[in-house]
């Protein structure tokens, strides 16, 4: 048998220490379930989000080295940086905002990573297998425009239907978007001034 060369074992320590850590994350959720509200609970949250930071800036760090076409680079690392906005963003409504306007603009900013980062695999898809220095053409740009649209045309339009039902009395403007904060047992529903 064929002894592991030091390629394969740096390969292989490097794949068991990602498991470890996702495991490590998992512990963390499930533990989480089963501990009182309280310090302890926002701890295993942090715990877990740096952990999944870390994940995400060590395949920053490997793609950065591995990747040689520098388009393909460019999209996989602003994917990256999608998705650390994104576990920043969710992190702060859950963990730091109570004040239920900003719990809405904040799940509206969800959306911008979660609608730009299959654009920007698909750009990564198209591109693979090419030249070194091949470029797609501008045209595909285009296709970030309803991703990048979507965003403002729901906030605004979600925001204008809640001035229009915040005319009439004790109606709740966004009681779907409310159901999900019970984590403070504020259950006071959202009306515009």
């Amino acid at each position: 048998m064929n002894a592991l060369t030091t390629a394969n074992r740096r390969t292989l320590r490097t794949a068991l220490a990602v498991a470890l850590l996702i495991v490590l994350a998992g512990a963390c959720l499930l533990i989480r379930d089963y501990v009182p509200r309280g310090p302890w609970e926002q701890l295993l949250n942090c715990v877990r989000i740096y952990l999944y930071l870390g994940l995400l800036v060590v395949w920053i760090v490997s793609v950065r080295r591995r990747v040689v076409q520098t388009q393909v680079r460019r999209y996989l690392l602003a994917a990256a940086l999608l998705m650390i906005s994104w576990l920043v963003l969710r992190q702060f409504k859950w963990s730091f905002v109570r004040d239920p306007a900003a719990i809405r603009w904040l799940w509206y900013l969800y959306y911008v990573p979660l609608l730009l980062i299959p654009t920007l695999t698909l750009f990564v898809s198209v591109s693979l297998g090419r030249q070194e220095h091949y470029r797609l053409p501008r045209a595909a740009a285009l296709l970030l425009i309803p991703a990048a649209n979507f965003d403002p045309w729901c906030a605004t339009t979600f925001s204008l239907c809640g001035l229009l039902l915040a005319m009439y009395e004790d109606v709740n403007v966004f009681p779907v978007l409310m159901r999900g904060y019970n984590a403070y047992k504020d259950t006071t529903p959202f009306h515009f001034p």
